[in-house]
């Protein structure tokens, strides 16, 4: 998050964010019983997720440096763009995983990102 400037909450936001998708892995992977994909499933999660945060470092400095003016609304669109592409690529391994439909994929995938997103930022303000 851009708004995290103590460098101890960011550290315990990110070991939050990945326990909630270790969790996350094994409820998918106990539900198809096969848990002993964790962690070539998890390494496949890690590596997807890191790519497209890498990606995303572009947009967030143009968030911070362009406030106002159309290289904010660029940025948006560009950041808009990677977590679709984000949304699909989660699709994806829910698809390799789970033997549900493409829509049922999709409500597993929005329900990944909103407790690996949202999750750390509840626990923390509740907790923290």
């Amino acid at each position: 998050w851009a708004n995290i400037t103590d460098p101890i909450e960011a550290v315990i936001d990110t070991f939050i964010e990945c326990l909630l998708m270790f969790l996350f892995i094994a409820i998918l992977l106990s539900y198809n019983k096969s848990l002993n994909l964790f962690i070539q499933t998890t390494t496949a999660f890690l590596i997807c997720e890191n790519i497209i945060s890498l990606l995303a470092f572009p947009a967030v400095f143009l968030f911070d440096v362009f406030a106002e003016g159309y290289m904010f609304y660029v940025s948006g669109g560009y950041f808009s763009i990677l977590i679709i592409w984000f949304l699909f690529v989660v699709v994806f391994l829910v698809k390799q995983l789970l033997p549900i439909s493409n829509f049922g994929c999709f409500l597993v995938t929005l329900g990944y990102f909103t407790t690996t997103v949202l999750g750390p930022f509840a626990i923390s303000v509740v907790f923290l």
